[in-house]
């Protein structure tokens, strides 16, 4: 039992005095270090946010829609942003040119946007952007950033279509039988000629 608590008091007399060397050791900072953790304090002092959006998908066909809900948030605590009113969302082309860009109210660190993919897209890859106006105060680049692809359809529109059409409907059943007096399950299939 003695051995126990004599080990047990070295171990503890060597936490104490490494704990007590340590602190030292940062009392004796070198100035190139004060100057450091100085430029950092003030870093940090200053609130910083982070947005993202999440989108309804990456590949887009012309004429279709590109939804999205937007997420500003504190990037010190991860909180929704209650300064942000205003939030961009820009689609740059390859080159960088911006396509379409919008203008959100942002309410509570939340907002949401529907942009059309219409005649000003040709196919190719294109960079979903957004950013907050207090954003471009800083260096470090913390908006969201996403790639997106459109194609153009290959789909015959109704009216570029002549002719009279055959309609192929086929209702099917669960069980393959239509039961009188109780609900069914049906499976609907209608095709044009083009499928």
């Amino acid at each position: 039992m003695q051995k126990l608590l004599l080990l047990a008091s070295h171990f503890l007399l060597i936490i104490f005095s490494s704990s007590s060397m340590a602190q030292e050791q940062q009392v004796n900072l070198l100035p190139h270090q004060e100057e450091m953790i100085q430029s950092l304090d003030e870093y940090f002092a200053v609130q910083r946010e982070a947005v993202y959006l999440h989108l309804n998908k990456n590949l887009f066909l012309k004429g279709e829609q590109l939804g999205f809900s937007a997420y500003v948030l504190n990037k010190h605590n991860l909180q929704p942003s209650f300064s942000t009113t205003n939030l961009y969302v820009q689609i740059k082309d390859p080159e960088g040119e911006v396509v379409k860009e919008e203008l959100l109210l942002v309410n509570k660190g939340i907002a949401s946007g529907v942009v059309n993919i219409d005649s000003d897209f040709s196919s190719g890859n294109y960079t979903v952007t957004a950013f907050t106006n207090y954003m471009r105060n800083f260096k470090e680049q913390d908006f969201f950033s996403e790639s997106i692809q459109v194609l153009e359809s290959n789909i015959v529109s109704a009216e570029n279509r002549s002719g009279v059409e055959k309609v192929d409907a086929q209702f099917l059943p669960e069980s393959g039988h239509l039961l009188s007096g109780i609900l069914n399950n049906v499976g609907v299939i209608v095709k044009d000629s083009l499928g």
